[in-house]
């Protein structure tokens, strides 16, 4: 490969490690600055600070604003890369691999994921799902042996996120007492009624995340009413339907789904309009008190809720 015209990002910043990881789920390094590569990620990405943002504001009569909300905001990435190749035939064929790795999120219409990986060990890399935009058209005086483009990458999201969820499962086990939600796997007492707690007691769940983790749920029968608060911001939900054994339903919270069994839309067995109030509600970033139960359990019976911690900054 011939002498590179830009200094190389990688070795500037230390060992942060960068991967795209395409719709199909293959991974594409992008911090190998070997010769058998033929790229790698140059110095100045940008765009992956603090989440952008949009302050809705009413005027005043007095004069001035007041904010109303703030609403975050997607965001847009770009990320140069330098390809080359020893000879126009072996640039050519680099360059469509990774043009195809990174477009590929226009034809499928599904994005790919941007992981960036800090010195550390385990549990410091980050990710954010991202769509191809714009950066690989070709520039005037290059697309021979080298060329320098910029990957603008769109993230619907706007926040990165944690490589993998965080699960907590509470199962029935046919008389063993209650255990602490901080364990991952959670065992709860044999009766008609399985609460999340000891007695009328919350158990905490920590979001170790910079804002808002939309958790989802698996409820695995039988069970015929489950019933979620989250004490800390005041909100709950409840899901009446006899639930056989071995069948299940998944809750998703953002966007908000209902799934049951034969991925039939059960929404309408949430208590929508329940005095109380209802909503398919966050974890908000540090701990939360959850309380839960189930009604109609018997053995089989679980809840599985799982959530991702999302971050301002990769």
């Amino acid at each position: 490969m011939q002498d590179r015209p830009t200094p190389v990002w990688y070795e500037d910043a230390g060992t942060i490690t960068a991967t795209w990881i395409d719709p199909l789920g293959r991974e594409w390094p992008l911090s190998d600055t070997s010769d058998e590569l033929g790229w790698f990620t140059t110095q100045g990405p940008a765009g992956w600070g603090a989440t952008p943002i949009e302050l809705i504001t009413d005027p005043l009569p007095r004069g001035g604003e007041q904010i109303r909300f703030i609403r975050s905001k997607p965001r847009r990435l770009q990320w140069p890369i330098y390809i080359g190749g020893r000879d126009h035939a072996e640039y050519t064929r680099r360059r469509r691999e990774i043009t195809r790795a990174f477009t590929m999120t226009k034809q499928r219409m599904t994005p790919g994921i941007l992981r960036v990986a800090r010195p550390g060990g385990a549990g410091t890399a980050r990710e954010i799902a991202c769509f191809y935009e714009q950066g690989l058209e070709g520039e005037s005086g290059q697309d021979h042996l080298w060329s320098k483009p910029v990957i603008q990458l769109f993230c619907p999201d706007g926040y990165w996120s944690d490589t993998l969820p965080v699960p907590i499962e509470q199962g029935f086990t046919g008389g063993d007492p209650p255990s602490s939600f901080f364990t991952p796997f959670i065992s709860v007492a044999s009766s008609r009624v399985s609460s999340g707690g000891e007695g009328d007691d919350p158990i905490e769940v920590l979001n170790a995340g910079d804002v808002d983790a939309w958790p989802t749920w698996l409820l695995t029968g039988p069970m015929s009413k489950f019933t979620a608060e989250n004490l800390t911001i005041g909100s709950r939900f409840a899901l009446e339907y006899p639930l056989g054994p071995g069948q299940q339903i998944a809750i998703t919270t953002n966007r908000p789904t209902v799934r049951g069994p034969g991925d039939a839309n059960f929404s309408r067995y949430v208590d929508w309009f329940n005095p109380l109030g209802t909503e398919l509600w966050p974890l908000v970033d540090g701990l939360n008190e959850i309380r839960f139960a189930v009604s109609g359990s018997a053995s089989g019976t679980k809840a599985r809720m799982e959530f991702t911690p999302r971050y301002e900054t990769a």
